[in-house]
């Protein structure tokens, strides 16, 4: 006997009835009354349905749901009533599974409706009442936001212009400071090029100090004759000529830095022989010696015919001064020598950074030859046009300098005769190739003159 086996399916269905339905007014609508319905714990969604009284089934309504972490479901229903007659709604949950269904019924009485209760305009002068603290709270709040971005904006902008402002005050600095660099640079190099060039004797003097010197007569050799106001040495006998030895004597007073000047006026320059300039005080200055820097003599003279200078004994190829001007820059470490009769540069010597103390030095051999100091502003340089121009350049240099606007450069050095073009618009030096020499003044704007061996700037004013 034989035993069969079926297979048998079971369907498992699982349902769930939650609570029941919660019904409420919630507030009146432009033509009717709003009616919620709430009820949660069911499963599966549950159907729900709104009837009258009379059992018609109201087929407009909104539903909303929502399911829980278990599954469940809460439905909430929304009617709205326009018909007053109905008297009682009803509100049912159906478990569609279970067929179980929950209600709950709910009495709308006739004056709630709009059209028909008279506590509509009461409900709505309340609901103004109540509204008007709120609105006038919420145009309170706006009011001081509003307030309170106008300041915040007021201060961002004044912040913004603050920023502005700096940025504005450091570039002017930085501006300044670069303008101030490069004026400082071209200055440096305007005076770097001034100090290289000599120039003329009366651009010299403006820089240096006038220096008092007085012969001192226990340095004198004994062939000399010193006046008695010690300005003047002269041979005791112009007719007496030796080949082994110097005559020579030095000033007062050492000198020990800075800058400092005098002048020479030497009579029949260049019919006898002579020498000046600086020297330290202990030089061998007995017979015959060499004046030379590397024996502690820097000087300029008349050595037989020839105008020189030691230490190659070179000739000059400049005329002989009648009157010599010694300019000695301690500070650079140089001695100068110009032609104080036109101005001109004759000689310039370096000097050692250990030389120390110097002293005016004046030496003669022979001739009818005499050499005085001249005080210490000395007599007036016979300018000619050269002159008159320079200047009138070396004022409009010191204006352009004191108001802090020179601007400097060299532009050309001119060992020959050539004509030069000056315009005060400009300020400006530059060659003019004229072929005839006009004098000063112009009418017009400018004017030019012959520079023999002058250096010429260009001056940029404010």
């Amino acid at each position: 006997m034989g035993i069969f086996h079926e297979e048998a399916s079971v369907e498992l269905k699982v349902a769930g009835v939650g609570s029941a339905p919660q019904v409420h007014i919630t507030g009146p609508e432009e033509d009717g009354v709003r009616v919620v319905c709430m009820a949660s714990g069911w499963f599966p969604k549950p159907q729900v349905q709104w009837r009258a009284l009379s059992g018609e089934k109201f087929l407009m309504f909104s539903e909303t749901q929502a399911q829980d972490g278990e599954g469940l479901f809460t439905i909430e229903t929304t009617l709205v009533m326009r018909d007053s007659s109905s008297g009682n709604v009803t509100c049912s949950v159906l478990n569609p599974i279970l067929s179980q269904e929950k209600a709950m019924a709910i009495f709308i009485p006739e004056p709630f409706f709009p059209q028909s209760s008279p506590w509509k305009p009461v409900f709505m002068v309340i609901l103004t009442v109540l509204m008007l603290p709120i609105l006038g709270d919420a145009f309170y709040i706006m009011r001081e936001h509003t307030s309170k971005l106008q300041e915040t904006q007021e201060w961002k902008k004044l912040h913004r212009d603050k920023e502005e402002i700096q940025q504005i005050k450091e570039e002017a600095l930085k501006a300044r400071d670069e303008l101030q660099a490069d004026l400082d640079w071209r200055k440096s190099v305007y005076l770097v090029a001034l100090k290289k060039a000599k120039l003329y004797a009366d651009w010299r003097k403006e820089k240096f100090q006038a220096w008092s010197v007085s012969l001192d007569p226990e340095s004198a050799h004994s062939s000399l004759d010193v006046s008695d106001d010690k300005t003047t040495m002269t041979l005791k006998d112009s007719t007496k000529y030796t080949e082994f030895g110097f005559y020579s004597i030095l000033g007062h007073e050492g000198i020990t830095s800075g800058c400092c000047y005098w002048e020479v006026e030497i009579r029949n320059a260049d019919k006898s022989e002579w020498a000046l300039g600086v020297c330290r005080r202990d030089v061998e200055r007995k017979g015959w010696y060499r004046e030379c820097p590397g024996k502690g003599f820097w000087v300029v003279g008349m050595y037989g015919y020839t105008f020189s200078s030691l230490p190659d004994n070179s000739e000059l190829l400049v005329p002989v001064s009648q009157r010599v001007g010694v300019f000695l820059d301690l500070k650079e470490g140089d001695v100068s020598f110009y032609n104080m009769t036109d101005g001109s540069h004759i000689f310039s010597f370096p000097l050692a950074s250990s030389s120390g103390t110097l002293f005016p030095y004046f030496r003669l051999r022979s001739g009818d030859v005499s050499l005085t100091i001249c005080s210490g502003v000395g007599g007036p340089v016979q300018t000619s046009v050269l002159l008159t121009t320079l200047l009138v350049l070396q004022r409009i240099l010191r204006a352009s300098q004191d108001r802090g606007s020179v601007q400097a450069v060299v532009l050309m050095v001119i060992s020959q005769r050539l004509n030069l073009h000056y315009s005060p618009v400009v300020l400006k030096l530059c060659p003019h190739n004229a072929s005839t020499l006009s004098q000063i003044p112009h009418c017009g704007s400018s004017w030019s003159c012959a520079f023999p061996g002058v250096i010429a700037f260009e001056v940029s004013p404010e």
